[in-house]
């Protein structure tokens, strides 16, 4: 038998968390895609010698290095669920 009052409250929660990780998310998006960190990281790729001698001290790569980021910091946001004292992502049952 469904609960309805813990359905609206763990959707309410869900919603709550989905909000501040999107909040965070869009943050984190604008500061490290922006194009002084584009700019930055294809410098810090050209200085160092074995990118340029792989030939990947370019553009492309530079923008893959800062994807993967975004993917590593998704990642750690939903492993974290479930570790968080805040946040129980059981599904009610």
């Amino acid at each position: 038998m469904q609960n309805p009052q813990l359905i609206r409250d763990t959707e309410e929660r869900f919603l709550k968390e989905l909000r501040h990780h999107f909040k965070g998310w869009l943050e984190k998006v604008t500061r490290d895609l922006a194009d002084s960190a584009f700019e930055e990281e294809l410098v810090k790729l050209r200085r160092d010698p074995v990118y340029s001698a792989f030939g990947l001290a370019i553009p492309e790569y530079a923008l893959i290095r800062l994807m993967g980021r975004l993917s590593i910091s998704i990642g750690r946001r939903l492993a974290a669920c479930g570790k968080s004292r805040r946040i129980d992502c059981r599904w009610p049952g």
